[in-house]
Parts: C-alpha cells; structure tokens; sequence
C-alpha cells in the first residue's frame, strides 16, 4: 500500500489529461452556440433535419441514412445501441457546429459537439454527412474525453 501515492504520481506523469480532468469540470457553458465555418441559419437548418430525423424514426418511418455510434468499450455508452444514442441527442442544446468540408456539388459534412452532462464531461463528437441533394447520408456518434485544456 506505501506504493499506491508514488502509483498516482507516476500515472499523472504518464497520463496528464487523467490529472486535468478534475480542473475541465469549472469550464462554463458558452452562452451563444460555437458556429465556425457555416451560416447561423445554416446550423439552425441543420439542427432542425436531425431533430426532424428523430420525430420520424420514433414515429417508425423508414430513415435512409447510415447511423453508427461507438465509445471507448469500458464506458456504459458502448453498451447502447446507436438508434438508442441518437434518439437521445438533444440537439437544441448542441454548443459547436463546425462545416468540416464544404463541397455542396458532392457532399458536406458537419462536426457537432454535444455534452449531456455539461462542460468538462465526457460529451458527444457528432459528425453528419449531407448528400448533394442536402438530405442526411450518415450520422457517427462518438463519446469523447474532453481535451485537458
């Protein structure tokens, strides 16, 4: 047991975002919506076809979009089915839209950032896919650690 301090201290050394992580939880919320690389009304447009996709895929409608999810395998969320995860997003309180490739005469993708639980916390990297004829293609999940920073 004389080992356990030096064993945490060796760890914070190996493994720095174990030893900031604590701190990342005092992060505030932004007020307004991060939007980088694509119009407010865009991102709003945006939000809404998800929110839409939703209400349909709970109502039973057939969605033609391609939906994974996936999470570090120790954590809960890699238990849960990806429908599951998606139905579950609330998409009004999404705080980063980010256009990570802007080519409307193919496809266009988005990197959303969702944190259920807060800032600081383990949170949702969401990236979406539009097809040319700007309907969904594909949504991947991913539950992320926050960056140390």
């Amino acid at each position: 047991m004389k080992f356990a301090p030096l064993f945490s201290i060796a760890l914070a050394f190996l493994y720095p975002s174990i030893a900031y992580a604590q701190d990342a939880v005092a992060i505030q919320m932004p007020e307004q919506r991060d939007v980088l690389g694509v119009a407010d009304e865009e991102a709003d447009l945006l939000l809404a076809q998800l929110r839409s996709a939703q209400e349909r895929l709970t109502a039973g409608e057939f969605e033609n979009f391609v939906l994974m999810a996936g999470s570090i395998a120790s954590y809960e969320q890699a238990n849960i089915p990806p429908r599951e995860i998606f139905l579950g997003v609330d998409f009004g309180s999404v705080w980063r839209i980010e256009c990570i490739s802007d080519q409307p005469a193919t496809r266009q993708s988005f990197r959303l950032s969702y944190a259920p639980d807060g800032p600081g916390a383990r949170y949702w990297d969401i990236r979406v896919t539009l097809r040319s004829d700007s309907e969904i293609d594909s949504v991947f999940l991913q539950y992320r650690v926050p960056p140390p920073f």
